[in-house]
């Protein structure tokens, strides 16, 4: 590739967008980041682009640098993620995911119902909290067991956005993927079936 070009490389509409950074950079002199497509003899991958100014030793841009991280493999991850949300959106069951020791990442419209919350409302807020969830043992221990077993189930009890509890019978699954640690958990309200039970 040395001594070619974007357009002797890339395809026309690859090379357009490459091109255009780099003259954003050059004509700025600030650092710009893209993710771009590069089809190659390999096929079709999605790389993280850094462009920033080379300059010299009077401070004059006289070239750019570059890194480009290969970050395909995470686009399917996030593709494949996506299209099972999609799938997980028609279940009737109230299913959300939650990073360990961390905030909700993914909501489903089940959870919008049980609950309440708008996915806009709970993405990014800690599930416990949320929900004032009253578990039937300490919360330290179910986590110790959910990391031990990879599976946790009971029930629990949660407030919905009104102020109404609702007991749940809930499935919580340890999820370790790309170093990410999360636990995707899915709830089925039995508040009336239970006190018709008693």
């Amino acid at each position: 590739v040395v001594g070619r070009t974007a357009f002797d490389i890339l395809p026309p509409d690859e090379a357009t967008r490459v091109a255009a950074l780099k003259r954003s950079v050059m004509a700025s002199g600030e650092a710009a980041r893209a993710e771009v497509a590069a089809t190659s003899p390999t096929g079709r991958r999605f790389y993280d682009l850094t462009a920033e100014p080379l300059r010299d030793g009077s401070g004059a841009i006289v070239g750019l640098t570059g890194t480009a991280l290969d970050v395909t493999e995470r686009r399917r991850t996030e593709r494949e993620f996506r299209r099972q949300a999609s799938l997980l959106d028609q279940a009737y069951d109230a299913i959300f995911a939650w990073e360990w020791d961390g905030p909700i990442v993914y909501w489903n419209k089940g959870a919008e119902r049980l609950y309440g919350f708008a996915r806009e409302d709970a993405v990014g807020r800690v599930s416990h909290d949320l929900l004032r969830t009253d578990h039937p043992q300490p919360a330290a221990e179910l986590l110790e067991k959910l990391d031990r077993e990879g599976t946790w189930e009971g029930e629990v009890w949660h407030v919905r956005r009104d102020g109404a509890p609702v007991l749940v019978e809930t499935r919580h699954q340890l999820v370790r993927e790309q170093g990410r640690v999360l636990v995707l958990e899915a709830n089925r309200d039995v508040t009336e079936r239970r006190a018709a039970e008693e």
